[in-house]
């Protein structure tokens, strides 16, 4: 994974899988430093289904597990992960 640093490669440094899923998303990221996320999660229809707020990134590589909600259907999940004032949306 590359570091979340330049706009340019944005879809390079966050690997999300499986994906499409049925039950939870993996999301990977590398951190350059301690930072404030904040983790927005859609359907395939746009749909925002959850939101991750106030949680800190490590320096270095981060994870974070999601479990889907009952009322979740499997399939395609996007994502919008805003760090340090810089947003990186992912499918």
């Amino acid at each position: 994974l590359e570091p979340l640093a330049t706009e340019q490669s944005e879809l390079a440094k966050i690997e999300i899988f499986p994906n499409p899923t049925q039950k939870r998303l993996v999301i990977n990221y590398y951190s350059e430093q301690n930072q404030d996320y904040q983790l927005e999660i859609y359907d395939s229809k746009g749909t925002p289904i959850d939101q991750i707020r106030g949680k800190t990134t490590e320096t270095g590589l981060n994870q974070i597990e999601y479990q889907l909600k009952e009322n979740n259907l499997a399939g395609l999940y996007f994502l919008k992960l805003r760090v340090n004032n810089k947003i990186f949306v992912k499918k």
